[in-house]
């Protein structure tokens, strides 16, 4: 009679010791030595088939042994030090927070992570609102038909991009015309309307997905035009531990990347918050190299320097070098021996992850545009908006951050 807790009932999900025991089950008569050897490929493949929403601190470093974990912050870091006038500041948090407060009034108390996500993304899509804006086409002289091949004024110059949860694994997606992308006049500015459309076949909103990526436009060293300037998890109680999981998405957006130099892959910044508090971190991603049969491919090893490069501390750290990147796998494949497994073939990121171990002071800003901001919420709109928009903003007046809101006028949403 066949134990019970290994028979497979029609209709019913098989548990995870019932499926290592069907694994088990199908393994041909081996030696030991290769039984162990098989099960270690399968661990290999667990690990590596771990998703964005269930990765940790351990597995992430299991997975990308070539990223180093650094506990402190470049010198480029943007959310370092408050550089906007607290006028500036106040008033940039007056125009979001009233706007957040009227478009959330009927949200309700925000008890799960599904509830933050609302308030949170409308404070993005408002940060977004402060990119310039192109200049309108100018109307066709009399008896000319307009340029079919000129950017329309309804283009979107500031995008978010929705992560699925774990219940949908399709996720929303910017839908952008890509025969008319806007010019960029700067590798920091950003314009026209946000256009948001989910293309998700759920018929849930992409408000209720707490991921999301945060680009702006530039043709200055971009694939689409579209460079990633942020990565955000929303979560009920977040912590420093969730940064883990955007860093993931982050890093399989950059793959696309992989055949270019690292001036395609500018820093992203990544963030986790809920609705107290906010945490980040800082990848930076040198280039990819290809892992063949327990060795690095010696073609990909070449695309990266020989020797130390200048550093250039307002924007990116140094690249491994080709003897740093061979010792850093040889250290990573010694990790894996440790547990009998080996490092898979395939494209495998190099770079660093920064991010402080504490951080329990930067407060989320709060809905009462009123009220004196704290020194974690001034770094959260200082921080953001020199990412999004560029360092000119730290020279604002109030007046210019009201121009800079007024001349978007309202946020494009197609759902």
């Amino acid at each position: 009679m066949e134990d019970e807790d290994y028979v497979e009932r029609q209709g019913k999900r098989l548990t995870k010791r019932q499926k290592l025991m069907e694994h088990l089950n199908k393994l041909p008569v081996k030696s030991p030595q290769a039984m162990i050897a098989q099960l270690a490929g399968a661990r290999e493949e667990q690990l590596f088939a771990i998703p964005p929403s269930d990765i940790k601190e351990a597995d992430f470093r299991m997975r990308y042994g070539l990223i180093e974990i650094k506990h402190y912050t470049p010198s480029y870091d943007r959310f370092a030090a408050v550089e906007m006038s607290g006028e500036t500041l106040h008033c940039v948090n007056k125009l979001i927070a009233n706007d957040v407060a009227y478009s959330t009034a009927f949200q309700g108390d925000c008890k799960g992570e599904m509830q933050v996500a609302p308030i949170l993304d409308r404070m993005l899509r408002n940060l977004g609102r402060f990119t310039r804006p192109r200049e309108l086409e100018k109307e066709p002289a009399y008896g000319q038909s307009p340029d079919p091949s000129s950017p329309s004024d309804k283009k979107a110059d500031f995008v978010l991009q929705y992560e699925a949860d774990k219940e949908d694994l399709k996720s929303q997606v910017v839908q952008v015309d890509e025969e008319n992308l806007p010019n960029s006049q700067s590798s920091d500015s950003s314009a026209d309307y946000p256009l948001i459309k989910p293309q998700s076949a759920s018929n849930s909103s992409p408000r209720h997905h707490s991921d999301c990526k945060m680009y702006v436009y530039t043709n200055r060293y971009t694939l689409r035009g579209l460079r990633l300037k942020v990565t955000v998890d929303f979560k009920r109680d977040a912590g420093v531990e969730d940064l883990y999981q955007p860093a993931m998405y982050t890093i399989q957006e950059l793959v696309e990347t992989a055949a270019r130099p690292k001036s395609y892959r500018p820093p992203v910044t990544i963030m986790a918050g809920d609705k107290d508090d906010w945490y980040y971190g800082i990848l930076e991603i040198d280039g990819f190299v290809w892992v063949e049969n327990h060795q690095i491919d010696q073609a990909s090893l070449q695309e990266f320097p020989e020797e130390k490069m200048e550093v250039n501390p307002k924007k990116f750290t140094p690249s491994f070098t080709r003897a740093e990147l061979q010792n850093n796998f040889e250290t990573w494949k010694k990790d894996f021996a440790k547990i009998k497994m080996r490092i898979p073939n395939g494209l495998h990121p190099v770079g660093r992850f920064f991010i402080r171990t504490v951080q329990g002071y930067n407060k989320m800003p709060t809905l009462g545009g009123e009220a004196e901001l704290a020194r974690g919420q001034k770094r959260f709109y200082d921080g953001m908006l020199k990412t999004l928009v560029g360092r000119q903003v730290t020279n604002w007046s109030p007046q210019d951050a009201l121009n800079a809101w007024n001349a978007r006028k309202c946020l494009l949403e197609i759902t």
